[in-house]
């Protein structure tokens, strides 16, 4: 619900902290006092065009902020969070400034958001009724959800909804194996020549590194062997060689150990490495009588791996991918049906989930047409309780024109996630005319209290967070006067409802009451917001009823009116 409203120098306010309440709020007031800007800054709040005079005179800016409080857990807080809009703690704060001049700026809960995306969140939060901008009932949407929860259909239509996500992925995929198969005669000539060639080629794993190594040996093959001959000389050859060396090291070590043990040690690591010594010039003698000029294998290997790398390059681009992908190849030459089978089962696949859609489609609009017969009576005779008597109702359905073809662009058959069909509300406000789109023929007043018909019949599950009803007394008096309160009073023990009112009746039945006066302050005049209570407020319904305020019939029928009613 809407727990706060802040407005600064929007029009007549300089300054204003409304509070709402749970239940029916309910704001009065003189005509002229200002009561229309507070339903004009709700709606800058849903994201309205503002009037170019909305800046309070003599001020850069206008801002209107609102607090909301919801149910962390609830289908509201969800749908924000896919409008990128988190609340925190259950709390959601939403603040629109408006300057004089350049743009103006939108947050949430502190983080910037587009009008687009406030005027999407402000249908979860408020729906404005006196303004069409903010309707609910004339958007298509609510009127097919309206029918249907009078008919207790979204268990049927979330699964038509998850019906259509799984035919949208058969679908998809289908497409996808179409397209392949347009191109297969040419893939299929690719394949078989990709095949033949790694079949021909017959790589071994590991043969790359093994080849490239001995392709190294031939290339340096004389450098090698001179690496090979200094080493050897160094090592054991020379007149000096180092294994000559360490073995007359090791010997006087050893003479040395004759008379001192700890020379032992010695001598024995000294004769190692003189024994080393000899077997690396071993290793190196043998190495050199390895690397013998052999143009025939150098050329033989040369080619063999850089066909092997051409081959890793194409079908890489690393080793072990040119041998999965040869594997891949190996199995579709194996099975060249395999496709087309798999499209078949497919094709057969999505033509059952078309049907089955077809089904659960047509078994929702035969529903929605029993209900709406049902829903035509009720809120016809609903209507005339709330002095709309003659009055023609229907919920007219037809088959959606846009849509998912899921039977083929040929087909007249469309679908959404709400199924195969459109509703439209329509209304004959005289008895005999033609029904035609409430959005073309009612005025505020009447499709407020069309919303209050629907609201006194649907045991809706899901709605927005605030209510709010600013024509819905126009034309009413009397007895009509104490039903319209009735219904009101009704839908407030489920939603917050924030009634803007010139009648007693329903400001009696308030949960919270609050008037809107205007006086002058150094000047200039200025709109105020302030509960009323107590005898204030038995002072402001006699006010209403157009009696005296402070004696005689209007307030004895004020205290009436109140009596077990008011705060």
């Amino acid at each position: 619900m809407l727990t706060e409203l802040s407005i600064r120098d929007v029009a007549l306010i300089p300054q204003l902290r409304v509070r709402f309440g749970p239940g029916l709020n309910v704001v009065s007031g003189e005509t002229g006092a200002g009561k229309s800007l507070v339903v004009g800054s709700l709606g800058l709040l849903c994201g309205e065009r503002p009037p170019s005079d909305i800046v309070r005179t003599g001020e850069k800016r206008a801002v209107v902020e609102g607090i909301f409080e919801l149910d962390p857990g609830g289908w509201i807080v969800r749908e924000l969070a896919e409008l990128g809009i988190d609340v925190e703690d259950g709390e959601l704060i939403v603040r629109r400034e408006i300057p004089a001049q350049g743009r103006g700026r939108v947050r949430a809960n502190g983080n910037a958001i587009g009008l687009g995306t406030l005027a999407r969140a402000s249908e979860l939060l408020v729906d404005l009724h006196g303004q069409h901008d903010h309707q609910s009932l004339l958007r298509p949407s609510y009127q097919l959800d309206a029918l249907d929860e009078y008919a207790g259909l979204w268990g049927a239509r979330d699964r038509f909804a998850q019906e259509l996500a799984q035919w949208r992925e058969g679908a998809e995929e289908l497409a996808r194996l179409r397209a392949d198969e347009r191109d297969e005669n040419e893939r299929e000539e690719l394949a078989r020549f990709q095949f033949r060639e790694l079949e021909e080629a017959a790589p071994r794993p590991g043969e790359l590194a093994e080849l490239t190594t001995e392709l190294g040996r031939l290339e340096r093959a004389e450098h090698l062997r001179a690496t090979a001959a200094r080493l050897v000389d160094r090592l054991a050859e020379s007149e000096h060689s180092l294994r000559d060396v360490l073995s007359e090291c090791a010997a006087e070590a050893q003479d040395a150990a004759a008379a001192d043990r700890a020379w032992a040690p010695v001598a024995e690591a000294l004769n190692s490495l003189a024994i080393g010594a000899a077997e690396a010039a071993s290793d190196a003698r043998a190495c050199g009588e390895r690397a013998v000029d052999d143009p025939a294998r150098l050329a033989e290997v040369r080619d063999r791996v850089r066909s092997l790398q051409d081959l890793v390059r194409k079908y890489g681009p690393e080793e072990a991918d040119l041998f999965a992908f040869w594997e891949k190849l190996r199995t579709e030459a194996a099975d060249p049906e395999a496709r087309r089978r798999r499209l078949d089962a497919l094709e057969a696949q999505v033509g059952e989930m078309s049907d089955r859609l077809s089904r659960s489609g047509t078994a929702l609009s035969r529903k929605r047409k029993s209900a709406a017969r049902a829903l035509r009576e009720a809120v016809e005779s609903a209507l005339a309780n709330l002095g709309m008597q003659g009055t023609g109702f229907e919920a007219r359905i037809d088959r959606r024109r846009n849509g998912v073809a899921f039977r083929g662009e040929a087909s007249p058959e469309r679908a959404g996630p709400r199924g195969v069909d459109e509703v439209e509300l329509q209304l004959s406000p005289n008895r005999g005319e033609e029904r035609r789109p409430l959005r073309a023929i009612a005025s505020g007043g009447e499709i407020s209290r069309v919303m209050l018909a629907l609201k006194s019949i649907l045991g809706e599950t899901r709605g927005t967070a605030t209510m709010v009803f600013d024509e819905i007394d126009r034309g009413v008096g009397g007895l009509l006067a104490s039903k319209v309160a009735d219904v009101l009073a009704s839908i407030a023990q489920s939603r917050q409802v924030i009634c803007i009112t010139h009648l007693a009746a329903i400001a009696s039945r308030a949960s919270v009451h609050l008037r809107v006066e205007k006086r002058e302050e150094a000047g200039r005049t200025v709109s105020t917001v302030e509960p009323v209570v107590g005898e204030d407020r038995v002072r402001e319904v006699a006010r209403m009823l157009g009696g005296d305020r402070e004696q005689g019939v209007a307030v004895e029928h004020a205290r009436e009116l109140l009596r077990g009613v008011g705060p």
